[in-house]
């Protein structure tokens, strides 16, 4: 959902200290600002995507703990995309994308894409098919993320051509979300956060409920889901150390090495 500032942020992954890597979609806030290292809780880094036209918004980071993934890759954003990679230890490299697609149905000449790309909304079909060409293959576990504002089965208001689209391209992956995911009073509960994977054997998705008390944060329930990825730890320089076991025998080793300096420290020698 949207994230402000930086107080949001920090107050999310307080919350959940044992998740080590956030995704964020649909955020507004300003490039510079999710950018600036000030504004990152202690032991984290954020990444975002490119300046996207006239905009300078960003609409989905990823911030994750350096301390238990410290060898994380920033790949090149698409779109409204943000792509990390963490090496795997035993086995694939995982792909993590969040993006965000805006929601133009209302007012179609506000639409955001033709307003800051110069381009139709169907580019955001463009992004995801660059991904999947990217990253949907053999070699990697793949997770692509993000509020995409519809439904895999379209609603009415739903835009046809988009969801035909992405229904083609996304078929060789599944959405692991299966429950309503938007709530908002007088209004339908809807699905329209998705976590697309071509590794769901081996996923377990959790819905947070962050939309009720006492968070209640605008209408999105939040998702965590737990991969079968190991990061690989940070490499450190290897030290050969060596003790002695009481203190006697370092009491002796010393009157040793005495004796053996004033033997080399005589005149003859």
């Amino acid at each position: 959902g949207k994230i402000s500032d930086s107080e949001k942020v920090r107050h999310l992954i307080n919350m959940f200290p044992k998740i080590h890597i956030f995704l964020f979609s649909e955020v507004m806030w300003s490039l510079d600002e999710i950018n600036r290292p000030t504004n990152w809780p202690p032991d984290f880094r954020f990444t975002t995507h490119d300046k996207l036209g006239k905009s300078k918004l960003g609409y989905s980071f990823i911030a994750w703990n350096t301390l238990h993934i410290p060898q994380i890759e920033i790949l090149k954003s698409i779109g409204t995309f943000t792509n990390v990679k963490i090496p795997n230890e035993n086995g694939k490299d995982c792909v993590l994308s969040s993006g965000y697609r805006f929601n133009d149905k209302h007012c179609p000449s506000k639409c955001w894409s033709r307003l800051n790309l110069g381009k139709p909304a169907t580019v955001f079909c463009d992004w995801v098919d660059d991904l999947a060409k990217e990253y949907n293959i053999e070699k990697y576990d793949f997770f692509l993320c993000g509020d995409f504002n519809l439904e895999d089965v379209p609603r009415t208001g739903d835009p046809k051509i988009i969801c035909s689209r992405l229904s083609e391209t996304l078929r060789t992956m599944i959405n692991i979300v299966t429950r309503a995911t938007f709530h908002r009073l007088n209004a339908r509960s809807s699905s329209i956060d998705k976590v697309h994977t071509n590794a769901p054997q081996n996923t377990k998705l959790w819905y947070l409920n962050l939309h009720e008390p006492p968070f209640s944060h605008d209408g999105h329930c939040g998702l965590t889901f737990k991969i079968a990825t190991q990061a690989k730890p940070a490499k450190f320089e290897v030290f050969i150390s060596s003790s002695i076991a009481t203190r006697k025998e370092i009491f002796t080793k010393a009157l040793e090495l005495e004796d053996e300096c004033k033997e080399l420290s005589t005149f003859e020698n």
